[in-house]
């Protein structure tokens, strides 16, 4: 690795879970483990469990991303901003499937809110089509993100708002999708 090239983290850029203490054993362990639980089944027991506040993750990266998705979806007012919840799953089985943290976004109007998921890796651009085979939407987060924050507040936030215009499109893909079935 170059001399001043910034190396991704997806702990340090997203976090990891936590889950509330009454969480059920059979949720903890299907989401703990490799097993035959369905992938939209364990974003739900995630929505349901997280112990958190997924309106203002405590890591800046996924505050700073979620605020640039909010903004660019016109999510301005106190009631607007709960429709856009960001959730971390590194290290649970979402994470062996190729996700690392999701956006469920309620859209009015839509039977159910859309999850875009995102992945945050060190793997080569080429690779992308490989990584989460099998999950409906994503967007990877590469290490650019890393560079940009070491070249100074500017470059972090032009990165940030390339990513943040990825999600965006997709959200209004699914927005789209939703007013057409």
């Amino acid at each position: 690795m170059p001399i001043g090239e910034g190396r991704i983290n997806e702990i340090f850029l997203v976090g990891k879970p936590r889950f509330k203490k009454d969480t059920p054993p059979e949720v903890k362990r299907a989401l703990e483990t490799r097993g035959p639980e369905k992938t939209g089944r364990l974003f739900d027991y995630v929505e349901e469990y997280f112990d958190g506040d997924p309106i203002k993750p405590e890591r800046k990266f996924l505050r700073d991303l979620r605020g640039e998705v909010a903004l660019r979806l016109g999510f301005v007012k106190p009631d607007d901003q709960k429709r856009l919840k960001v959730f971390p799953v590194v290290g649970t089985e979402l994470d062996r499937r190729g996700a690392d943290f999701f956006f469920s976004i309620h859209i009015p109007g839509a039977e159910k809110t859309a999850r875009i998921i995102g992945d945050v890796t060190n793997a080569p651009e080429h690779e992308k089509l490989k990584r989460g085979e099998g999950l409906t939407e994503k967007v990877i987060i590469y290490g650019d993100i890393a560079d940009a924050e070491v070249k100074g507040k500017e470059e972090y936030q032009k990165t940030l708002q390339k990513y943040a215009r990825e999600f965006v499109e997709i959200a209004k893909a699914e927005a789209e999708n939703e007013k057409a079935a």
